[in-house]
């Protein structure tokens, strides 16, 4: 069920398929370019937040991906919530639950991605909702 499933949802699906048939890959480059401009705007806007408020280390970019990784470790929050510099457990989910419930701000925990005490954070959303999650996800990690 498991490869059944991976195929199903990650494979393009048969319209997509029937679409591209007569797509004219000739313009891809035009299509993809403010694509590309849109994720280095928002990937430069998050740089620039979370250096305002002394967190630069707390985050790093994939290669050619449209998402951050956060590492929660490094933040006042996680500081705050830890049991003890020795705990090893992972609080990603409930980070993640608790920035939903008190921020209204959703992030995908890296604990699915095999990054514990981290999340995955979408650079696709426009430029102003961006911005907005932003300074609501860091003034909640900021909190001592």
């Amino acid at each position: 069920m498991i490869k059944l499933q991976s195929h199903t949802t990650s494979g393009a699906s048969g319209p997509i398929q029937s679409a591209l048939v007569h797509f004219d890959f000739a313009h891809l480059e035009e299509y993809l370019q403010p694509i590309r401009n849109h994720l280095r705007s928002n990937a430069n806007l998050v740089r620039n937040r979370f250096r305002e408020v002394g967190l630069e280390t707390t985050w790093y970019q994939t290669n050619s991906a449209f998402f951050f990784l956060l590492e929660f470790v490094r933040t006042p929050y996680f500081r705050r919530i830890c049991q003890s510099p020795a705990d090893k457990s992972d609080y990603s989910e409930k980070i993640c639950q608790d920035l939903l419930k008190e921020a209204s701000v959703a992030l995908v925990p890296g604990k699915d991605f095999g990054r514990p005490n981290s999340a995955r954070m979408s650079l696709v959303i426009d430029k102003g909702p961006m911005s907005e999650s932003l300074t609501k996800l860091l003034s909640f990690l900021t909190q001592e």
